[in-house]
C-alpha cells in the first residue's frame, strides 16, 4: 500500500513538472544573423520569420544575435515584427539595408545594437511604429539615404543619438517619440528634409558635449523643422554652418542651454512662430550669423530673450513677443540688425516698454532703444497674435491681431460670407484695444467696414497700406466676440479651378450650339 502511494506521488509530481514546462515554453529564438535574400528566401530557413508571398515577412518569435540581426537584401517588401524583439550585444545592426529600396519595417522591438536600423544608400523606405530602446549607439542611421519616411516610432532610453542622417535628402521624420537619449535628431550635410510633429524630450549627453541636444543640424540647407515639441533637453535646436532652413511653430521650452542656437555662418534661415519659453540660457542665440529672419515668435521667461555674439549683421527681428525675460536682448561686440518691419507693420512687443500711443495705431510713439546701433523704431503696444485664415491658390493667409486682451477662437470661412471673428477677454472695468491686420486680397470693402464688439457697433481707425488693411478700435473689457464685416471675400474656388471649369462650360455650349445648327428642320 505504501509503495503504491509513493508511486502515485512520483507520477503526480512528474505530470506537474511537464505541465509547468508546457506553460513556460518561450517563442522560438534564433541566434545569429538572419537574411531575407534577394530571391525572397529566408536564411537560415528555420529562423522565426514567415512569409507566404515573399512580400510580407512576419516575425514569429524573438531573435538574438551577436552581430547583425536581420539583413534585408530584397526590395519592395514589408517586414512586420508583430511585437517581437530583435536584440544584440551592443555591436552590429538590428536591421541592415544597403542599396535596398521600398521596404517597410514596422512593429519591432529593437535593443542593444550599434545601429538599431541602418539605411545605407537605400531610398523610399518606411520605418514605422517600432520601439528602439536600451543602449543602441544610434537608433536609426541613414547614410546617403533619400526619400525615406520615419514615423510613429518610440526611440527612448540611452540611444547615443535617436536619429542620425548624413548626406541624405527628402526624408520625412514625423510623429516620433524621442525621449531620454543622449542625443535627439541629427542632420549632417543633409538637405530638403522635413522634421514635423515629433516629441523630443529629456535628451541630454552625459558628458555635456556642446553639439548635443534634441536637434542638431550641421552643414545642411532647406530643411523644414515644424510643429515639434522640444523640451528638457540640453540645446533645443542647434544649427551650425547651415543655411535656408525653416524653423517654425515649434514648442521649445525648459532646455538647459539655448532654445534655438545658430552658430557659425548659419545664414538666411527663418525662425517663425515658435514658442521659446523658460530656457536656462538664451531663448534664441546667434553667433556669427547674418541675414536671418526672426518673426512672430513668443520669447518668454528665458535668461536672455535674444543674444547676439560677434559679427551678427542684417538679421531682421519683428512681430515677436519678448515677455519677462531676465534680460530681453544681449549684444556682445558689434552687431547691427533690423528690429522692425517699418510703418505701419511695426516692430516687437517688449513687456517692459513704457511708451504711450497718442495717435491710436497700436504702435508706441517713442522707439525702444537696445543700444547705439540697434533700435526698434515702432514697438508694439501689446502682444502680437497670428491666426491662420486658410490657403487659396497655394498661398497661406494670416490675420494678425495686436491686443491687450486675451484673443481666442479665430474664425474665417469665405463660404459663410465676407467676415472674420474672434473672442476677446479682459478685466472688467478696463479698456481693451485691437489692431487687426487683414490681407487686402483676403477680405476687403468698397465703402467701409462694419465692426461689432459683442452687440455694439464700434468706431475704428483705418491705417493705410498697399497690401494690408490695419483696423484699430477700442471697447470696454469683458468676454466678447469681435466680428469684422467686409463686402468682398476671397473666392471659394481658386482661379486654377475656375478657369478650367469656365473653359469646359464654354466648350460644351459651343458643341451644343453646333449640333443645333446642324439639325434639319422638320417638314410641315
Amino acid at each position: 500500500m505504501l509503495k503504491r502511494t509513493f508511486s502515485a506521488l512520483i507520477l503526480t509530481l512528474l505530470i506537474m513538472s511537464m505541465l509547468t514546462l508546457a506553460f513556460n515554453i518561450q517563442p522560438v529564438k534564433a541566434s545569429g544573423t538572419v537574411y531575407i535574400k534577394a530571391d525572397g528566401s529566408i536564411d537560415p530557413p528555420d529562423a522565426p520569420i514567415s512569409s507566404v508571398d515573399n512580400i510580407t515577412y512576419t516575425l514569429t518569435g524573438n531573435i538574438t544575435s551577436d552581430a547583425y540581426g536581420i539583413v534585408v537584401e530584397r526590395s519592395n517588401i514589408i517586414v512586420d515584427g508583430d511585437g517581437y524583439t530583435l536584440q544584440g550585444i551592443g555591436t552590429g545592426n538590428g536591421f541592415y539595408l544597403s542599396g535596398i529600396d521600398n521596404v517597410t519595417i514596422k512593429n519591432t522591438n529593437i535593443k542593444n545594437y550599434e545601429y538599431g536600423i541602418m539605411l545605407y544608400s537605400s531610398s523610399n523606405n518606411t520605418i514605422s511604429r517600432n520601439n528602439i530602446t536600451a543602449n543602441n549607439g544610434q537608433g536609426i542611421r541613414g547614410d546617403s539615404a533619400n526619400n525615406n519616411a520615419i514615423s510613429e516610432n518610440n526611440i527612448i532610453a540611452n540611444n547615443d543619438r535617436a536619429i542620425w542622417f548624413d548626406w541624405s535628402s527628402y526624408t520625412s521624420v514625423s510623429g516620433n517619440n524621442i525621449t531620454n537619449n543622449r542625443g535627439g535628431i541629427y542632420l549632417q550635410m543633409s538637405s530638403n528634409n522635413s522634421i514635423n510633429g515629433n516629441n523630443i524630450a529629456a535628451n541630454i549627453h552625459e558628458y555635456g558635449i556642446a553639439l548635443t541636444g534634441s536637434f542638431y543640424i550641421g552643414g545642411s540647407s532647406y530643411n523644414n523643422i515644424q510643429g515639434n515639441n522640444i523640451t528638457n533637453n540640453e540645446y533645443g535646436i542647434r544649427l551650425t554652418y547651415s543655411t535656408y532652413n525653416n524653423i517654425s511653430e515649434n514648442n521649445v521650452t525648459a532646455n538647459s542651454r539655448d532654445g534655438i542656437n545658430l552658430y557659425g555662418s548659419s545664414n538666411y534661415n527663418s525662425i517663425f512662430g515658435n514658442n521659446v519659453t523658460a530656457n536656462s540660457r538664451d531663448g534664441i542665440y546667434l553667433y556669427e550669423s547674418s541675414n536671418n529672419i526672426i518673426s512672430k515668435n513668443s520669447i518668454t521667461a528665458n535668461n536672455w530673450g535674444i543674444y547676439f555674439y560677434t559679427s551678427c549683421y542684417n538679421n531682421t527681428i519683428y512681430h515677436n513677443n519678448l515677455i519677462n525675460n531676465t534680460n530681453q536682448v544681449g549684444i556682445s561686440y558689434t552687431s547691427v540688425n533690423v528690429w522692425d518691419d517699418g510703418y505701419p507693420s511695426g516692430g516687437n512687443y517688449w513687456s517692459e516698454y513704457t511708451g504711450v500711443d497718442a495717435d491710436a495705431d497700436g504702435i508706441g510713439d517713442t522707439p525702444y532703444t537696445i543700444d547705439a546701433n540697434n533700435t526698434d523704431r515702432y514697438p508694439l503696444m501689446a502682444p502680437f497674435s497670428m491666426f491662420n485664415a486658410g490657403t487659396w491658390n497655394e498661398t497661406t493667409y494670416n490675420a494678425d491681431v495686436v491686443s491687450n486682451s486675451t484673443v481666442s477662437g479665430f474664425h474665417f470661412n469665405p463660404e459663410e460670407g465676407p467676415f472674420l471673428k474672434f473672442n476677446v477677454t479682459g478685466e472688467e472695468g478696463t479698456v481693451g484695444f485691437c489692431r487687426v491686420t487683414i490681407p487686402k486680397d483676403l477680405l476687403w470693402v468698397e465703402d467701409g467696414w462694419t465692426i461689432f464688439v459683442g452687440e455694439e457697433s464700434v468706431n475704428y481707425t483705418i491705417i493705410p497700406d498697399e497690401n494690408y488693411t490695419y483696423l484699430y478700435f477700442t471697447y470696454n473689457h469683458s468676454t466678447k466676440t469681435v466680428e469684422i464685416q467686409g463686402t468682398h471675400v476671397i473666392p471659394e474656388f481658386p482661379s486654377t479651378i475656375i478657369l478650367p471649369l469656365f473653359t469646359l462650360t464654354t466648350l460644351i455650349a459651343t458643341i451644343l450650339l453646333k449640333k443645333k445648327r446642324k439639325t434639319k428642320p422638320q417638314l410641315p
